[in-house]
């Protein structure tokens, strides 16, 4: 999607919600994931289901933060006490790590692994 006022494209990349989710609540999720580069977001109309005039309007409203950009733009940080045994975990690793410091396992559904528990190397290369 291109922003001609600024020689440059807004999105990087679409994709179809049956190829980012599974499980149960799959259908809870959005249709298509959007990918906005940084500085671009949805906007306050999009937000609550309504439709703007234009495709692209600066942000001229407070924004306190959302969840809009494409995921290979925003690198995250953990900080832990207890050591990782996977080296490079991902957001969906989260949940079930939280699950195994209480002592729970993760639900066979959900996406993930603990962070906690030693990666099976020839299991990870493989996916």
């Amino acid at each position: 999607m291109p922003d001609p006022q600024h020689d440059t494209e807004a999105i990087t990349e679409l994709w179809a919600s049956e190829d980012i989710y599974a499980g149960p609540y799959r259908n809870n999720g959005p249709d298509v994931i959007v990918g906005y580069k940084p500085g671009y977001r949805t906007d306050w109309d999009a937000a609550v289901g309504a439709v703007s005039s234009t495709e692209i309007a600066d942000n001229t409203k407070s924004w306190s933060g959302d969840h809009c950009m494409d995921p290979r733009q925003v690198p995250g940080v953990i900080f832990s006490t207890v050591a990782f045994e996977n080296p490079k975990p991902w957001l969906v690793d989260m949940a079930p790590s939280v699950l195994d410091l209480l002592g729970l396992e993760a639900p066979a559904h959900m996406v993930g692994r603990s962070v906690f528990q030693a990666l099976d190397t020839k299991k990870a290369e493989n996916s």
